[in-house]
């Protein structure tokens, strides 16, 4: 019997001491708990001063769109009426016509895609305030999207100056565009002849300029034709400047023809008139006069007999300025004058 009672108290103590060893760890363990739910409360009132001290709307949401976390601010940027806007799905604080891209994009940040900032127009003030939001996924232990938290900006005021800006900008560049053709238009009013429609004598002055400028630099020379219309004077006496006008008009629209696109063709005045020919020599020149001149003989005209041309052809050389070489064309065309006309003198030094 002894021995019985002797082991029944063995017993006993050993479960007694193991129930000692259990209440001091369950002492510890719900220390453990109290600390942890102090550290939880701890990090629920900075989480919520933190979502309460944004000027924006921060909120959470399920995966049906409701609304299960909400800062101080999101009443009144999303404009609601109550105190609380848990439980609420946030379709309803923007247009109807906006419900079906916001869906979407909501998806898309469920599927971790990173869509970046998108504009909405909300409900609040008559569907007339624009939404900018910025959303992002919340994951379980396991990766997968649960929730997603949502910062909401009211950028109306921004969005309507940038409107504006943007339809000042529009302005002032269809004004720039207006100018520039207004400016297109007077420069080329001011470089063409009324008359004819070809170069006028104000614009060649400033390409024989470069053209000399380029000859130098380049060690190439140039030709210059000058040529007026034989007894002009007496078109215009006999059957008046309008048959006179028509004549000129004829004669540079069959000489724009003919010549090549880089040769500058000018009026020079009256019935006189000049080509420039760059990089061409005495060779080139002759033959180019010779089919202008035939040309113009060739042309019929319904109020007079024929017309011919003489032409003076000047070669430049390294030393000629502008005035130079209009000086050796104008002799050319004198020479060409005095041995019959309707025909084509090339300058040479006497």
């Amino acid at each position: 019997m002894k021995r019985i009672l002797s082991i029944i108290f063995l017993i006993g103590l050993y479960w007694l001491k193991k129930i000692k060893e259990l209440n001091k760890a369950l002492n510890e363990r719900q220390a453990e708990l109290i600390y942890l739910n102090d550290k939880v409360i701890e990090s629920e009132r900075l989480y919520k001063s933190i979502l309460d001290a944004s000027p924006n709307a921060i909120v959470m949401l399920d995966m049906k769109y409701n609304i299960i976390l909400a800062s101080n601010a999101a009443i009144d940027v999303l404009g609601y009426s109550t105190d609380s806007l848990i439980g609420e799905n946030i379709l309803q604080f923007f247009a109807e016509d906006e419900h079906l891209e916001i869906e979407k994009n909501i998806d898309r940040v469920f599927q971790e895609e990173n869509i970046g900032t998108t504009n909405y127009r909300g409900r609040k003030n008559d569907n007339s305030t624009i939404f900018e939001v910025n959303s992002r996924a919340i994951k379980d232990e396991n990766g997968n999207s649960i929730n997603l938290v949502s910062i909401i900006r009211d950028v109306t005021q921004k969005a309507t100056l940038e409107e504006a800006l943007e339809a000042r900008e529009k302005q002032y560049k269809e004004l720039a565009k207006e100018l520039e053709l207004k400016n297109i238009s007077l420069s080329e009013r001011v470089s063409i002849d009324n008359l004819t429609g070809i170069k006028n004598r104000y614009y060649f002055d400033e390409r024989i300029k470069e053209e000399v400028d380029l000859a130098k630099r380049q060690k190439a020379s140039f030709s210059l034709l000058l040529f007026d219309l034989d007894h002009f004077k007496l078109v215009n006496d006999n059957f008046g400047h309008d048959v006179g006008d028509k004549v000129l008009k004829r004669v540079t629209d069959a000489v724009s023809k003919i010549i090549r696109s880089y040769d500058i063709f000018a009026r020079w005045g009256g019935e006189e008139f000049v080509v420039l020919m760059p990089n061409t020599t005495e060779a080139e020149a002759v033959p180019a006069a010779e089919k202008i001149r035939k040309t113009v003989e060739d042309i019929s005209h319904p109020d007079i007999e024929k017309i011919t041309i003489s032409i003076g052809i000047a070669i430049w050389e390294l030393d000629d300025d502008v005035d130079q070489i209009f000086v050796k064309a104008d002799k050319a065309l004198y020479t060409a004058k005095n041995q019959g006309r309707n025909r084509v003198i090339v300058y040479k030094k006497s």
